[in-house]
């Protein structure tokens, strides 16, 4: 899953063909289409694959007993942290373009209605929710409340597996530091 990845990362949608995953990896094509009917299918399950880590990584994080707001800063730390142990992963499930790969992201989480979240991302909702409704957060709307945050994670990654050279550590820094500095500016100021 990893080589397909990269591979497909590398060359993209149109440039990445079974054969070269096969020769990549030292398989034959006909070992690859015995565990997936065509390149979608196999694109689907490699970024199905991510999402599930994905998942589990951020859920871990939001486990146990802490106020909303520490578990928000929780699933950003290990937000940051996925995207970090694995750039080609993230950048294919979070960089490419919509409608890079023709026909949709099969067994791949629908990301283009956030109104109706499942899963993980209906937890973090709730967690959301649960900041809102404690009067800790200035921002009263969980969409964009939800928006905000994950800007804040995202360009931490993007700039942490693109045009920085920084180390990872270094990067990790950078992302609890402006992840606290985010949840700052969202917290309502007592008076």
């Amino acid at each position: 899953m990893t080589e397909a990845a990269s591979l497909l990362l590398q060359n993209g949608y149109a440039g990445f063909s079974m054969r070269r995953l096969a020769e990549r990896i030292g398989y034959s094509v006909m070992t690859i289409y015995r565990y997936f009917e065509n390149k979608e299918e196999l694109i689907g399950a490699v970024l199905q694959s991510g999402f599930a880590r994905f998942e589990t990584d951020l859920a871990r994080a939001a486990a146990g007993d802490a106020t909303p707001r520490e578990r928000i800063r929780r699933i950003g730390i290990a937000y940051v942290t996925f995207g970090l142990d694995n750039p080609i992963l993230y950048h294919l499930m979070f960089m490419q373009a919509p409608g890079a790969i023709p026909g949709g992201l099969h067994g791949v989480p629908d990301r283009t209605h956030p109104e109706r979240p499942t899963g993980f991302v209906a937890s973090m909702f709730a967690v959301l929710d649960a900041w809102i409704a404690s009067g800790e957060s200035r921002i009263k709307d969980v969409d964009l409340l939800g928006h905000v945050l994950w800007s804040a994670v995202h360009g931490v990654v993007a700039l942490g597996i693109g045009a920085m050279d920084h180390t990872r550590e270094e990067m990790l820094e950078i992302g609890r530091e402006t992840i606290d500095t985010t949840l700052r500016g969202i917290d309502v100021i007592a008076t």
